[in-house]
């Protein structure tokens, strides 16, 4: 059963979209091969290791390292605005 058009649309041509996709993806599949046999090797070696499975509930777990104080911050808040 057709679609409920006044007048019967036509789809625009995606194809050099579609091609542009297909050609992103072959590039991506080729690079996760050549990484993927590049780590193997590393792994194999001996010259890397497994990184420890982290316990920690809440899913990622980031740290900030440096206190970062922008121009912004400063004019915003005055110098001594974490205390």
């Amino acid at each position: 059963m057709p679609l409920a058009f006044r007048s019967r649309p036509i789809p625009p041509n995606n194809r050099s979209l579609a091609v542009k996709r297909l050609s992103h993806l072959r590039t991506f599949l080729e690079y996760k091969e050549h990484y993927s046999q590049f780590a193997e090797g590393m792994l194999k070696d001996g010259h890397a290791e497994l990184a420890a499975e982290m316990a920690i509930s809440g899913g990622r777990h980031l740290e900030n390292v440096y206190d970062v104080i922008t121009p912004w911050q400063v004019a915003q808040f005055g110098r001594n605005f974490r205390t």
